[in-house]
């Protein structure tokens, strides 16, 4: 969950996806290549894992 803040994630495949706070990501593919993270507003900000 992101807390505050805005970012972007860019997966592996070019995909590209925003996210602001209060969103709840899933992340299911925790293998591969990765992905890549960027703030949009610039803060530092906070973001809560949990793992199921």
């Amino acid at each position: 969950m992101l807390i505050d803040g805005e970012i972007e994630i860019t997966t592996s495949l070019g995909d590209t996806r925003r996210f602001k706070g209060g969103d709840v990501l899933l992340l299911e593919d925790t293998e591969g290549k990765g992905h890549r993270t960027k703030n949009i507003i610039p803060v530092r900000r906070k973001s809560l894992f949990i793992t199921l």
